[in-house]
């Protein structure tokens, strides 16, 4: 079961602003970073970034950290989601 879910915006390897998950489960913690994207397919996920910002040039993505901690997050601790750990 999801216990909680925080992010929090950091570098990718070309020093633009992405952001980190950190995923608490029964089973522990688990991170995933997103690298910013440089593909822009029309089946490629639309960035957030927070455009009237004087951060990072306009790059900083504070407002999707905001979504994962007040929206997203929330919502999947409080579905109780069970999470399946295993591989296949």
């Amino acid at each position: 079961m999801i216990r909680s879910i925080q992010a929090a915006q950091h570098l990718d390897s070309r020093g633009q602003p992405t952001f980190q998950v950190d995923l608490t489960t029964d089973k522990g913690t688990f991170r995933a970073t997103v690298p910013s994207g440089a593909s822009t397919g029309a089946n490629e996920a639309t960035e957030l970034r927070d455009k009237h910002s004087s951060a990072y040039g306009s790059k900083g993505v504070q407002k999707a950290v905001s979504n994962i901690e007040l929206v997203i997050g929330p919502a999947l601790v409080q579905s109780g989601l069970k999470v399946d750990t295993h591989q296949k």
